[in-house]
């Protein structure tokens, strides 16, 4: 059994899909990037090409949409989950979970607009991240 098969539901808030062109950077300088997958207020999640995890316990995020020309820089956060994709389309494709740490009212708000304006929706009567 691997690792993403034997994995328990954590989470406390529902996770959105964000669309293609959002990114997110990580590492010392940061010197990773991955694609930002999915979305809530507590975390998100993303996909990155490493031959071994390369994410720490605490570890410092970038997250960028190209689409909407957005940046939010030195968000804190703590990994939850960081494994290799099992059958994924590059044998050095991983995953990883984070849950956001000591954010102040500020980022929750930058937080909070990044899911609104860089989530899939099916229309725009979708709810908005507060409304999940």
């Amino acid at each position: 059994m691997s690792k993403s098969d034997d994995h328990v539901e954590r989470r406390k808030e529902k996770r959105l899909p964000v669309e293609e062109g959002a990114f997110v950077f990580f590492g010392s300088k940061p010197t990773m990037s991955g694609k930002i997958t999915d979305i809530s207020r507590d975390g998100l999640g993303f996909s990155y090409l490493a031959s071994k995890c390369r994410t720490n316990a605490s570890i410092t995020l970038t997250l960028i949409s190209l689409p909407h020309s957005f940046r939010f820089e030195s968000l804190r956060a703590k990994t939850v989950t960081d494994f290799k994709i099992p059958g994924g389309d590059l044998a050095s494709e991983r995953r990883c979970g984070v849950r956001f740490d000591q954010l102040n009212e500020d980022q929750k708000a930058e937080i909070e607009e990044f899911a609104n304006c860089c989530t899939l929706r099916a229309d725009l009567n979708r709810p908005s991240i507060a409304e999940t």
